[in-house]
């Protein structure tokens, strides 16, 4: 996994979003069948995976990694959710994040004061390949899982990805997700 600085200084908020999961993308060697990211029924491999809900750090960046068990919900299918979140001064919405082909869409960010911004969710492809949006790998497997057998070497990616908060002078509190089927959000952390 890459590594780069992040200025030890900036504080972040982890965002639990597990009450928005609606899809599980992440099967055991052992029941290849729980699961389903994508049409084709792939799914991470639990056994490459971090342990369930912990705190994990990519790129200087704290997340609240979800569960990996059986039958569990791990990742957002973004369909129109609406998060509120601690109202505060935020500079940048980090997630981790994997597309279904590479995606983009628009996100709708709401102030406490009333004003609205339109910022670009942009997430590359979990099929292995280099970043079409530029954004560093977050986690990388080396192997694949289908219904009824482990694709070895295949590397799928769950990506880490930004999206900005102009505003400076303005408390962010809310974040509105489009409805766009091929974006799978795992974990959300701002950063003030």
């Amino acid at each position: 996994m890459p590594s780069y600085s992040v200025e030890s200084e900036k504080k972040t908020k982890i965002v639990d979003i597990s009450s928005f999961f609606n899809n599980d993308a992440i099967s055991y060697a052992n029941n290849l069948s729980d699961g389903r990211f994508n049409v084709w029924w792939n799914t991470f491999p639990a056994e490459e995976l971090p342990p369930s809900n912990t705190e994990i750090e990519i790129e200087g960046i704290p997340f609240l990694f979800p569960s990996k068990e059986d039958g569990e919900m791990n990742n957002m299918i973004v369909d129109g959710q609406l998060i509120e979140i601690e109202s505060a001064f935020y500079d940048w919405i980090y997630i981790l994040a994997a597309g279904e082909r590479r995606a983009e869409d628009t996100v709708y960010l709401y102030y406490e004061n009333g004003e609205i911004d339109q910022e670009w969710i942009r997430v590359s492809d979990f099929w292995p390949g280099d970043s079409f949006f530029g954004e560093p790998i977050g986690i990388r497997t080396q192997n694949m899982h289908y219904p009824h057998h482990i694709q070895h070497n295949h590397q799928p990616t769950i990506w880490l990805q930004r999206i900005p908060v102009p505003r400076i002078n303005s408390r962010l509190s809310k974040i509105s997700f489009p409805k766009n089927k091929a974006i799978h959000i795992f974990a959300i952390t701002l950063v003030k």
